[in-house]
């Protein structure tokens, strides 16, 4: 559980102090927001929202938005549908399918693939522990079961979770990248030369628009410090 605060020894005003927290709050916990979407053979299709509320894909929802539905369409806040289209999809042409909510149990992936010993696994997570930086192990992990999987391989994410490495990987193969440099956390870039502007300013480790904002994109030098 996170807890909140202003602080009063602040200069910032109230309602800058209000705005702030606010933003942090949504911040935390707008990912578990979800659409909820339901279709049933006698009813008029539902729409509401809900929140995921535990690592097992648990949603609360109000009751009148999913009695008597025969299905139910659940879309996060980036906009991508859940699993629930690739199992319609796969129980529709006669396959057998079984689900596996993946938060931070590296034992139950195991005992779930030599239990139901799967021919291919749909691999869509990306995330373990609530770190996105640990989405290449879960491929990886599949390699070592020697289990079929579908998506990128550990060796393409890891490399994707790097965008300076990326693009210095893509230069040297002669495709044609937006200049770049890189400002270490630990030694930040306190000057810019000879850098053509506009500059857009991201993490290097991040994705999805995470760690973006109004502020990343600098028209000169003191707005990419700034930033940085």
């Amino acid at each position: 559980m996170s807890a909140y605060a202003f602080d009063r020894s602040s200069d910032e005003a109230p309602l800058d102090a209000y705005s702030r927290v606010v933003g942090q709050v949504a911040n935390d916990v707008g990912h578990a927001v979800v659409r909820v979407e339901t279709t049933g053979s006698n009813r008029r299709a539902g729409l509401g929202s809900g929140v995921v509320i535990a690592g097992d894909g648990l949603i609360v929802t109000n009751s009148h938005v999913v009695a008597g539905a025969r299905r139910v369409k659940v879309t996060f806040s980036d906009g991508h549908p859940t699993e629930a289209d690739v199992l319609e999809c796969l129980q529709r042409i006669g396959h057998e399918t079984e689900t596996l909510a993946v938060f931070d149990n590296v034992v139950a992936i195991v005992e779930k693939v030599k239990s139901f010993q799967p021919d291919i696994v749909f691999n869509l997570t990306e995330s373990f522990h609530a770190q996105r930086s640990h989405e290449p192990n879960i491929p990886a992990l599949l390699e070592l079961l020697k289990v079929r999987y579908t998506g990128a391989g550990p060796d393409a994410l890891l490399l994707c979770k790097d965008k300076s490495l990326a693009k210095k990987l893509l230069t040297y193969h002669r495709v044609r990248v937006a200049r770049f440099i890189m400002s270490p956390a630990h030694r930040p870039l306190k000057r810019l030369k000879k850098f053509v502007y506009p500059a857009f300013v991201k993490p290097v480790g991040e994705e999805s628009s995470d760690g973006i904002a109004q502020a990343s994109f600098a028209r000169d030098e003191g707005e990419v410090i700034e930033r940085v």
